[in-house]
């Protein structure tokens, strides 16, 4: 169906113009020979308006379709008709062409039109039916297509900033399905936005920052930005600008639109992005380094948070100083909030200390070892790590990556092939094992209650022991993970069963928590000798029968070995086993072997942990 215009008065008043100038022209009358050629032309002019134009004129008034016009119902909130009822609204009937002609082309004066009803109107009205927002997709599409047409629609929206804080209520306040409908519009809208600013995407890219995004709601901002190209660094950028707005009070009104309603928030809506290029993640990260509120109290979603930290400070994306000049400070601001972090919706929120056991887990070494490198002190970072160790997950998390280290520890070369032994790697590994086991030691004796976290810290080193002391030349063995899985949903039945072990009660938990902090002492231990033994067997300076002797006997209960306490008894096997080692090897081999164990298992460190 196609429409026309008219107006019945004005083509009366056309019909009688024609006949006083038909009129007119007949008294023109000149005898002069020279004349005759202009007197033809009036002539002709009068012949054309009685021939051609007055009976069409007249026949136009007779018709049908003009003296007994057909009803056409324009709906005032239909926006597909919001172009016929502006030209309505001028004077004008619109009915319904006779002929049937349906006319396509999208005019500029519709462009214009279509814009000035979405930035003025009332978009819940005008756009209340899926049809009605599949037809607005359609002409959007179309209108991008022409850049005189882009030019005609911006014309007609004028306030950008009002138009994409009322699509964002409208998308805010939808229904799922119709949610999906607004979202498939939004892009246009960003597209033809963009088209129509002046210092838009086609200036220097590195630098442009869309100026709205300072102006509208900061929820609008972030549906904005997703559909707007970016490079990692403008996304972080334009992530921290308006997050950090959002966490200022709003100056004409009390706060944002979606804090306290239902559905994302801001930062729900920008932290997807982000995650999705982590290079983005990782920039973004380092620029809240200066105001973190703007990661952990922006969402009552700790996993997408989670989810962020790890992506953002992920080792294969970030040097250790990049990671270090983001955890630092997020550990610092930590320690000073609350520990319970939610965007201000009543009811919601995660647990802050539930996120930083994985996020410092791929860098326990920067807690004590190289705590230089991520300029803060080792009492800073062993504060830190003890701060963390009172939350179980965290526990949980920092547990699996130290023993994910110690299966790492049977491939790390201890000596190079002349012999000298690594230094560096060896006082790394040494005291960051050292450093954890004591602060596990001191949670343990400081946090008897937390038997599920004993649980699994028993578990891990029941299997780190028992599988190393019978390892062979495999390196790196099985992760220690996947042997405790099948255990953990009833390890307290396990434990009692087959160790003989349960969890301590109050009294118990001084007295237990040593001797564990001594069996994880040993287990290291054993780790470095035999990832020693293992290197210069696949060297070829020593047999491969020395890694099937590298056994400790029977050690029966961890927690009871008869003969004072699990870590001397290991040092005197473990020393024994390298006597019978010594002519074997060469004497550079055999000196670093001793070198291994004397630093992770030595008289001293025997003593603090078996008094």
């Amino acid at each position: 169906m196609a429409y026309m215009g008219y107006d019945p008065e004005r083509v009366g008043w056309l019909r009688d113009a024609l006949r006083r100038n038909a009129d007119t022209l007949d008294t023109v009358r000149c005898n002069d020979p020279l004349a005759i050629s202009a007197i033809a032309r009036v002539h002709a002019c009068r012949t054309s308006i009685l021939d051609v134009w007055l009976p069409v004129v007249s026949a136009l008034l007779r018709c049908d379709a003009l003296t007994s016009p057909p009803t056409l119902h324009l709906d005032p909130t239909d926006l597909r008709d919001s172009f016929w009822l502006s030209i309505q609204a001028t004077g004008w009937n619109v009915i319904t062409d006779p002929d049937g002609t349906t006319h396509t082309r999208l005019t500029r004066a519709q462009a214009h039109t279509l814009g000035e009803t979405l930035a003025r109107g009332d978009l819940s009205a005008w756009v209340d039916t899926p049809e009605e927002l599949d037809w607005l997709r359609e002409q959007l599409q179309t209108i991008l297509d022409s850049q005189v047409l882009v030019a005609a629609f911006a014309t007609g929206v004028g306030d950008w900033a009002w138009l994409f804080d009322v699509v964002t209520d409208e998308w805010r306040l939808a229904a799922p399905g119709r949610q999906v409908q607004i979202e498939n519009i939004i892009p246009l809208l960003a597209g033809a936005y963009v088209a129509a600013t002046p210092l838009g995407p086609a200036g220097p890219a590195a630098v442009w920052t869309p100026s709205i995004i300072d102006v509208i709601e900061p929820s609008a901002a972030a549906l904005l930005i997703r559909s707007l190209p970016a490079t990692a660094t403008q996304l972080a950028q334009w992530c921290d600008q308006i997050l950090l707005r959002w966490t200022t009070q709003p100056v004409d009104r009390t706060s944002w639109a979606d804090v306290g309603v239902p559905g994302p928030t801001t930062a729900d809506l920008l932290f997807p992005l982000l995650i999705a290029r982590s290079p983005a993640g990782a920039a973004f990260l380092s620029a809240a380094a200066d105001h973190p509120q703007i990661v952990f109290a922006t969402t009552n979603d700790g996993a997408l948070v989670n989810h962020l930290l790890l992506t953002g400070t992920d080792p294969s994306v970030v040097s250790p100083e990049q990671a270090g000049a983001i955890i630092v400070p997020m550990i610092r601001y930590l320690r000073e909030a609350e520990p319970w972090m939610h965007s201000g919706v009543l009811g919601g929120g995660f647990d802050a200390h539930d996120l930083v056991g994985p996020l410092i887990a791929p860098w326990l070494p920067f807690m004590g070892a190289r705590a230089e490198d991520w300029d803060w002190t080792y009492v800073d970072g062993d504060n830190a790590l003890r701060w963390v160790l009172k939350d179980g997950t965290s526990m949980d998390a920092l547990v699996i990556a130290l023993d994910e280290r110690q299966n790492q520890l049977a491939s790390t070369p201890m000596m190079g092939l002349d012999g000298r032994i690594n230094d560096a790697a060896l006082f790394e590994l040494a005291t960051m094992f050292a450093q954890f086991n004591l602060a596990f030691r001191d949670e343990e004796i400081n946090d008897a209650t937390a038997n599920r976290i004993w649980i699994n810290l028993t578990l891990q080193t029941i299997n780190t022991v028992s599988s190393l002391v019978s390892a062979r030349a495999t390196v790196p063995w099985v992760s220690v993970a996947s042997t405790v899985i099948p255990y953990v949903a009833n390890g307290s039945e396990w434990l009692a069963t087959n160790i003989g072990w349960s969890p301590p009660d109050e009294e118990q938990a001084t007295a237990v928590a040593m001797p564990r902090f001594g069996d994880r002492m040993a287990a290291t231990a054993v780790v470095a000798v035999a990832a020693g033994v293992a290197q210069l067997v696949a060297e070829g300076r020593l047999d491969p029968a020395a890694t099937e002797e590298l056994h400790l006997g029977d050690l029966g209960d961890l927690g009871d070995l008869g003969e004072g306490c699990a870590p001397r008894v290991v040092e005197e096997r473990l020393h024994d086993y390298l006597q019978t080692l010594k002519y074997r090897t060469d004497p550079a081999g055999f000196n670093a072997l001793e070198a291994v164990l004397t630093t992770f298992m030595n008289p001293a460190a025997t003593s603090q942990a078996c008094r």
